[in-house]
């Protein structure tokens, strides 16, 4: 997902990465993770549910959630392009991947779908064109990878005592 519009719960889809506009932000930290939690907990909690559950991915991801937050590596896709706007450095180049080390003094990046199919996003094939610039790591987001940990909206102290005290059953 390049540009943050239209549905924000949207998979990778070369399936390397948590989806979203920036993995660990939008959807995840927003409104998903923190519920998720507590509805895994209970899952787990409850072996009768469980055995109904017709995602075990779900607890899966729930669980990293927790203990590891963003899933951004490996990934071996090249990052979006897009031009700093504001800031320190506006009018320079910048990626998902150096954003946060180009667009310094409250600058973004703003990215643009012109290189689509040419410089990042699918190769025609249906895989990732590959990021063969690795002075910024490798992938679209390589410094999100781990953030957000246990974090996001619309958790609760109550869930997160009884995650503490019940996780895993």
């Amino acid at each position: 997902m390049v540009l943050d519009t239209g549905s924000r719960t949207q998979g990778d889809p070369y399936s390397y990465i948590d989806g979203g506009y920036r993995p660990g932000d939008s959807y995840q930290a927003c409104c998903i993770s923190m519920p998720y939690k507590s509805t895994a907990l209970a899952v787990e909690l409850m072996p009768a549910v469980k055995s109904l559950w017709p995602n075990l991915h779900f607890l899966e991801y729930a669980q990293r959630w927790v203990e590891f937050g963003a899933w951004t590596q490996p990934d071996p896709c090249a990052p979006a392009t897009g031009v700093c706007n504001g800031g320190n450095n506006s009018g320079a180049a910048c990626t998902t991947a150096n954003e946060a080390t180009i667009c310094t003094g409250g600058g973004s990046c703003t990215f643009s779908m012109n290189d689509y199919g040419i410089a990042f996003g699918d190769d025609g094939p249906g895989r990732c064109i590959l990021d063969t610039d690795p002075s910024d790591g490798t992938g679209r987001f390589p410094d999100r990878h781990g953030t957000s940990t246990d974090s996001g909206s619309y958790g609760s102290a109550f869930s997160n005592t009884m995650w503490d005290a019940y996780y895993p059953p």
